[in-house]
């Protein structure tokens, strides 16, 4: 009896670690992929384009591992959790015509991080001058 116990409760602790080594370590050993396709979303926004535009280049299946959600001036893509919140996440603001005005990638863990590997901020230009 004590010998089917403790190979029970190996079994149950064989399963509980991995279950958690996936969900810990698959962001980790996916994240290129993951970030791949931040990468091929961020490539089909453009300046300019209206809210319904942005949300459906997102949806059709294209991107299965990104969750999306936004307000009335932000929307945003973000790649599966990582360890130390350096999952990327795809911001888009929209100014006061709900048109897209800065389309840029950070960090979970700041919105003021740019990762070194993320393609450069698209922004419309600033004004100049009156």
């Amino acid at each position: 009896m004590k010998k089917a116990l403790l190979g029970f409760s190996i079994l149950c602790a064989a399963a509980v670690l991995f279950v958690a080594g996936d969900v810990l370590l698959s962001p980790f050993l996916n994240r290129e992929e993951y970030r791949g396709e931040i990468r091929t979303l961020y490539g089909a926004l453009s300046i300019g384009m209206d809210r319904a535009q942005v949300e459906a280049s997102a949806t059709g299946g294209r991107y299965p591992h990104l969750r999306c959600s936004g307000a009335a001036a932000r929307w945003m893509a973000f790649t599966p959790f990582e360890l130390g919140a350096k999952n990327w996440i795809l911001v888009v603001d929209f100014d006061s015509a709900s048109r897209a005005s800065a389309i840029r990638i950070r960090t979970a863990d700041s919105m003021n991080e740019h990762p070194d590997a993320a393609p450069a901020d698209k922004q419309v230009p600033p004004m100049l001058g009156p």
